[in-house]
């Protein structure tokens, strides 16, 4: 038996900002979580019960009080959830960038998607944090006025809890604020325009800098250089073309913005561990076992 997904009866659909659920094994049931993985991030709850969560090649042990971020574009599942209960948050952190403030260059240290496990906390009885979570699952349960603006009110206090404790993992350490925000003009052209050949030189353009210092604190704050970073977020992609379609690889390469298909199955294998064909097939093996899964069966 898969995770039991609950929601609350009057409770919004998800829409592709935000989802709030509560996963947890049925009564008597072992349950599990399929791999899957989500375009956005996830922030998992574990409130009670204990669990191994298997991250792409990692295995992370979890009990009750953990508290776990999952980038986006990350494999991962349960193979056993007996007794466990999950309060389940999914968002995009685009949608927590749209803040029209300066200060908003911070949330990018959340886009470092190839980061699979970008924080694992134990709460204990850390109250604060514990209130903020359960203030979003009752504002989502109950609809408020200013639904959107309340939970993400919440989920930005987390974030800077997250950040102020040092609990996200590639956090930059000390380097200047307007560094985050003077690349953002890059990082969001990057991401909606991937496909498209993009230069240092044009980014810098962009950002209204030069081209040596772009460079230099792109990789600063980032922790990758420009043209890496180009190739995770179009490997992103390709990786959700591989696993839910099944066009030529030749295509997909094109698609992400590849001339060549030997260059994209080459950068493919040097970031992923795999070729893209392996990766189709282990990650096609795994969606053609659930495809019977009920449709109230929601994984994390």
């Amino acid at each position: 038996m898969k995770g039991f997904h609950e929601t609350w009866p009057d409770a919004p659909k998800p829409t592709r900002h935000l989802a709030v659920f509560i996963n947890q094994a049925g009564p008597g049931e072992p349950g599990r979580v399929a791999f899957h993985y989500h375009e956005c991030l996830e922030l998992l709850l574990l409130e009670h019960g204990h669990c191994r969560l298997t991250l792409e090649q990692q295995t992370v042990a979890l009990e009750a009080g953990d508290l776990v971020l999952i980038g986006a574009g990350s494999s991962h599942g349960i193979s056993d959830m007996s007794g466990c209960r999950f309060l389940v948050l999914q968002f995009d952190p685009e949608w927590l960038l749209d803040l029209g403030d300066a200060t908003a260059g911070e949330w990018i240290l959340f886009l470092q998607a190839d980061a699979n496990l970008l924080a694992h906390v134990k709460l204990g009885d850390n109250v604060p944090v514990r209130a903020w979570l359960c203030d979003i699952a009752l504002d989502w349960r109950d609809q408020p006025p200013a639904l959107n603006l309340s939970i993400r009110g919440s989920l930005l206090k987390i974030a800077a809890w997250l950040i102020r404790h040092n609990h996200l993992r590639y956090l930059p350490q000390d380097l200047p604020t307007q560094w985050f925000c003077q690349i953002q003009p890059a990082l969001r052209h990057v991401r909606s325009h991937y496909m498209d050949p993009f230069s240092e030189t044009e980014a810098a353009a962009l950002c209204h800098l030069s081209a040596p210092h772009f460079c230099r604190i792109f990789r600063k704050v980032t922790g990758k250089r420009f043209v890496s970073y180009i190739h995770h977020i179009r490997l992103l992609e390709a990786r959700r073309f591989l696993a839910t379609t099944d066009r030529p690889v030749a295509w997909i390469a094109a698609r992400v913005g590849y001339a060549s298909s030997s260059h994209f199955a080459a950068i493919f294998k040097k970031m992923t561990g795999l070729t893209p064909r392996g990766y189709r097939k282990q990650n096609q093996d795994i969606i053609r076992s659930n495809r019977d899964t009920p449709r109230e069966d929601l994984a994390l």
